[in-house]
């Protein structure tokens, strides 16, 4: 049965059974998870190419399905919660150009 309780959904609305029903909650430098159903249209958002520490960029984490609790949530990749980020650059991709973490840009 699913409620509504001041216009929001239930956590049975937007739960999650499988790992697949969970992604980032936002578009640039995640920290948390949500159910697919919820998440954020990022088509017109532009992130950059940082490795921010405490999120799930480079590899930090990645959202999972949390049964007993039945939520999405997030698995740091190591110690059970976040760590530093990566000293390696990253690259993105924009309009023919190449931009590096570190400033530099090259033609493709």
């Amino acid at each position: 049965m699913l409620l509504m309780i001041a216009g929001l959904m239930s956590i049975g609305a937007v739960g999650c059974k499988v790992d697949n029903d969970c992604v980032p909650a936002t578009c640039c430098q995640p920290t948390a998870c949500v159910n697919v159903s919820v998440k954020p249209d990022c088509s017109a958002v532009l992130c950059d190419a940082m490795c921010h520490a405490n999120t799930l960029t480079c590899g930090q984490g990645a959202c999972q399905c949390n049964l007993a609790a039945g939520r999405c949530d997030v698995k740091w990749a190591t110690g059970g919660g976040p760590k530093a980020a990566a000293a390696a650059p990253v690259p993105l991709w924009i309009t023919g150009l190449v931009l590096v973490a570190s400033g530099i840009a090259a033609l493709i």
